[in-house]
This record gives structure tokens, C-alpha cells and sequence, in this order.
């Protein structure tokens, strides 16, 4: 290192779920909850409480639900919050449900993982410019800013 002035950035992929990834995550779960049709039989009582039908399925099935994530903690803990949302499961940790629904084992991560060998090769390619331009010895200019956008 010289003694002159230098900028180190340490750029990460991932990490953890934020406050609005947790609520996003919970609407999904509330919004797939009522696209599962009701039970006509049930009459005015399921219709005040969209997503009853699918509750009583849940129910009926020994609470046999599995949802698939990949080994990261943060789409592990999407999953849970988008399993409380599904369940209506209001004021529940993310921990048991991520313990109890979310399976995330080296099968699971292997039946999600659907990249081939071409999409690495684009990743890569598409990683290069930044990593190029992050890596050269003078200041960006606007044209440097234009490849990185």
C-alpha cells in the first residue's frame, strides 16, 4: 500500500432478511393462502375469512406441509415468514416455523439448484465488468459509472 488515500469496498451477495423482506414475505404467503378456492358447503362464514378452505385442508392433512429453501439463512427465514403468512400464524417466530416447515438439506438445495452450465458462464461475464472496473488504479468517470448501471 501506498500512503496515498484508498477506498475498499467489500461487496456481498446475500445476507440477512430485512424488516420489509420479512413483511413482503408474509403477504405473499396471506395472498397464495386465499387463491386456494372455498368450499361452497360452508356458506357465509368462510367468506369473512378468506383462505379458510385452505387452512382446513392443512388441518385435515396432519399439518403435513414442507416447504423447499436452499441452505442460505435468508431465503430459510423468507421461508418461515412466508409459511406464517400461508398458515396465518400471526406473532410466530421465524425460528419453529423455520424449524417445524422449512426443510433445507443438500436434496432440497440440489432439486432448487436449476442452473446449468450456461448460466454460470453469463454470471461470470456478467460479474466481469464490475469487478474490471472495481479493480482499476484511477479514479471512475461517468463513462464508468454509465457500464456499472
Amino acid at each position: 500500500m501506498t500512503g496515498e488515500p484508498f477506498l475498499l469496498l467489500i461487496l456481498k451477495w446475500g445476507g440477512e432478511l430485512t424488516p420489509a423482506g420479512l413483511v413482503q414475505a408474509v403477504e405473499l404467503g396471506q395472498s397464495f393462502r386465499c387463491i386456494y378456492p372455498e368450499d361452497e358447503a360452508t356458506g357465509e362464514a368462510a367468506a369473512a375469512m378468506p383462505g379458510f378452505g385452505l387452512l382446513r385442508l392443512h388441518s385435515t392433512y396432519r399439518h403435513d406441509l414442507k416447504i423447499y429453501a436452499s441452505d442460505e439463512g435468508r431465503v430459510q427465514m423468507t421461508a418461515a415468514a412466508f409459511a406464517g403468512g400461508f398458515l396465518d400464524l400471526e406473532g410466530t417466530e421465524l425460528p419453529p416455523l423455520l424449524a417445524h416447515l422449512v426443510k433445507c438439506d443438500q436434496g432440497s438445495s440440489r432439486m432448487l439448484d436449476t442452473s446449468c452450465d450456461t448460466t454460470g458462464e453469463h454470471q461470470l461475464r456478467v460479474k466481469d465488468v464490475p469487478h474490471e472496473l472495481l479493480e482499476m488504479d484511477k479514479e471512475l468517470t461517468g463513462e464508468d459509472f454509465d457500464k456499472l448501471a
